[in-house]
């Protein structure tokens, strides 16, 4: 494949992964919808996948473009540099640290950056909402990590099955 095709196929890919990080970080899935903090969102299963299997550059532009427009929607305009820094580099820090084929290297890398992402979002609020904050949205960022694993490592799974190339693209 020459390098222009390529280029043009992972601006696409990567214009998709925007739009579904950022659409996808607005539906909160609830397992026990009376405790709302243990929610996740769908936005960082997408990262993750898209991270593992198209590489730290893709994985880098999703996750803070799209988080950061997510923020955006829903009106958290204050928290869209933030989000645009950390979530940029737990997309970049998993495309990493992955290899796309699945197994224990990418649920590792899936890890760290929920990891990354958890410190990221911790330390936040320890600087902007106070030591109250951090116990709160420790839980809540654990959560949307562990989610965002589980969810990754399905789509991984399915994009690998459906299409057997996607990993031709990986930068």
């Amino acid at each position: 494949m020459r390098e222009h095709e390529r280029a043009m196929r992972e601006m696409v890919l990567g214009s998709l992964l925007i739009g579904l990080v950022a659409g996808g970080g607005l539906l909160k899935l609830a397992p026990l919808p009376s405790v709302p903090v243990l929610a996740f969102d769908l936005g960082t299963g997408v990262i993750y996948a898209g991270a593992c299997l198209l590489g730290p550059r893709v994985g880098g532009v999703i996750g803070s473009v799209g988080s950061a427009l997510g923020e955006v929607l829903v009106g958290n305009y204050s928290l869209a540099p933030l989000t645009f820094f950390i979530r940029g580099g737990e997309g970049y820090l998993v495309g990493l640290l992955s290899t796309g084929r699945g197994g224990v290297q990418d649920a590792m890398a899936m890890a760290l950056g929920a990891l990354a992402m958890t410190a990221g979002f911790t330390l936040t609020a320890a600087f902007t909402g106070g030591l109250r904050a951090m116990p709160l949205l420790l839980a809540e960022s654990s959560a949307r990590g562990l989610g965002g694993i589980l969810l990754g490592t399905a789509l991984c799974f399915a994009a690998r099955l459906i299409y057997p190339d996607v990993l031709r693209y990986r930068s």
